[in-house]
């Protein structure tokens, strides 16, 4: 399954995309501080807060939609709580031989 993040989205013509550089700005309709949805194969399944853990984003998942897209939402939290790192598993491949 592929799990994506979506922030937000825009609208742009086709001149308007072609026109894009480095250092262009493009502002989605989302607000800053909304919550980001949590998308399965491309279908919002949560939503939640973005957040920063060991200088990786993730999301804290706030909000469950059921198959109608209404929502349980999940009590305030006063602070996210660190997550260790996992460490990393040695394949077969990186294996001395």
């Amino acid at each position: 399954m592929e799990l994506s993040v979506e922030i937000g989205r825009t609208h742009m013509t086709v001149g308007e995309t072609l026109d894009l550089r480095v250092g262009s700005v493009v502002t989605l309709e989302r607000l800053a501080g909304e919550t980001a949805d949590l998308l399965v194969n491309g279908s919002a399944i949560a939503r939640g807060e973005v957040v920063v853990i060991d200088e990786q984003y993730g999301l804290r998942v706030t909000e469950i939609l059921d198959a109608e897209h209404e929502s349980e939402s999940v009590p305030e939290i006063e602070s996210v709580p660190e997550i260790e790192s996992v460490p990393e598993i040695e394949s077969a491949n990186d294996a001395p031989a």
